[in-house]
């Protein structure tokens, strides 16, 4: 099974300098696949990303983590799960169920009143996912920037101790906890954990 993520900078025309979040867009966007084959930014401040089913909830907080790093923006994304049944050279142009899935979805965002949003074929997997994003999202809304970038250098810097952690964002180790505290990590990285073993179960 595969995912597809769509989605938009909420209020990118609001930052003096895109450039710095369309950088860090491309950071993030790399960990999980190559352009344009497997992300691209399109539209000035819309992305889409196709990667394995397993790791949609990882890059979606670490999306959200990295952007958020940046004052005054957050993102939108919807996650489409299936099949992709055509795959071009860019993939804004490949196409099946995961695709249309995910574009259907993010149709429905802002009339659900969601930043974050998935759809796939299995109603019942559909809901669950969907309550656990809900869940997610309020608790993202804490966020400050600092906290964000303590969650985002903890994404990208998967099993480094809280002391490692200080050492690089040049803050005490008390501080670093109390960021990540306020990011409520330990419940997102768990949210990560559950929903991977959610999918492995459901393609097995």
């Amino acid at each position: 099974m595969r995912a597809v993520l769509t989605g938009d900078i909420i209020d990118s025309r609001n930052v003096e300098s895109p450039q710095e979040w369309i950088n860090l867009l491309k950071e993030v966007l790399n960990t999980f696949g190559k352009t344009p084959k497997d992300w691209e930014i399109y539209r000035g401040d819309s992305f889409q990303l196709e990667l394995d089913a397993e790791d949609a909830f990882k890059a979606v907080f670490q999306l959200k983590a990295g952007i958020k790093t940046i004052e005054q923006l957050d993102v939108r994304i919807s996650i489409g799960l299936g099949n992709v049944e055509f795959r071009a050279n860019a993939v804004t142009l490949s196409n099946g169920p995961a695709f249309i899935h995910s574009g259907e979805a993010f149709d429905l965002i802002q009339s659900k009143k969601q930043n974050l949003i998935l759809s796939c074929d299995d109603k019942q997997l559909t809901k669950e996912l969907n309550i656990m994003l809900q869940l997610a999202e309020g608790l993202t809304t804490d966020w400050t920037q600092s906290s964000a970038k303590a969650l985002y250098f903890a994404f990208t810097n998967p099993g480094i101790s809280q002391i490692e952690l200080s050492k690089k964002l040049g803050i005490t180790q008390p501080s670093v906890s109390a960021r990540l505290r306020v990011a409520h990590a330990d419940e997102i990285f768990s949210l990560i954990d559950y929903y991977t073993y959610r999918i492995k179960l459901f393609t097995e």
